[in-house]
């Protein structure tokens, strides 16, 4: 099932991801993601923002994930996350390896112009880098893999 850049639109979202899962099979996989760091779209239509710990809570009931984000774990520009139901296997530590190979190679955001890049890299020397990161962090991107065993040892 994919729902890409969707759930920030949807104002009953939890009614939503309850219906995916319940309308996925045992061995079905969720393919979700959302902007964060983004300006306010579709007004008045966009209600949402969900960090990386926001997706680690509500797939709780998929024992298998991979939660990512695009730009620092604290102001990401996007997240997304991979998330298995029971029926399929947990992913392997070869299979999380390559997910992030692949990521690694193909995870780019669309690039900017150079004097945009420019503007951005003078503003933060001269406000700090805080207001400008989600921009300057943009291609930085890093993913963390939650499999039932892993989740349970965490909260212990």
């Amino acid at each position: 099932m994919l729902a890409l850049n969707t759930f920030e639109h949807v104002k009953c979202f939890w009614r939503g991801l309850d219906e995916i899962y319940r309308v996925l099979r045992p061995d079905g996989v969720l393919v979700m993601s959302t902007p964060f760091f983004f300006r306010i779209h579709e007004f008045p239509h966009d209600y949402w923002r969900f960090s990386p710990a926001a997706y680690e809570a509500l797939l709780e009931k998929y024992p298998s994930k991979i939660v990512g984000w695009h730009g620092t774990k604290n102001r990401p520009a996007n997240v997304w996350s991979i998330a298995f139901r029971e029926g399929r296997a947990a992913i392997t530590p070869a299979q999380y390896l390559c997910y992030r190979q692949l990521m690694t190679r193909y995870a780019k955001e669309p690039d900017t112009t150079w004097t945009r890049r420019l503007r951005y890299r003078l503003a933060s020397l001269l406000c700090g880098r805080g207001p400008f990161a989600g921009y300057l962090d943009r291609n930085d991107w890093d993913s963390v893999c939650l499999n039932a065993l892993e989740t349970s040892r965490r909260a212990a």
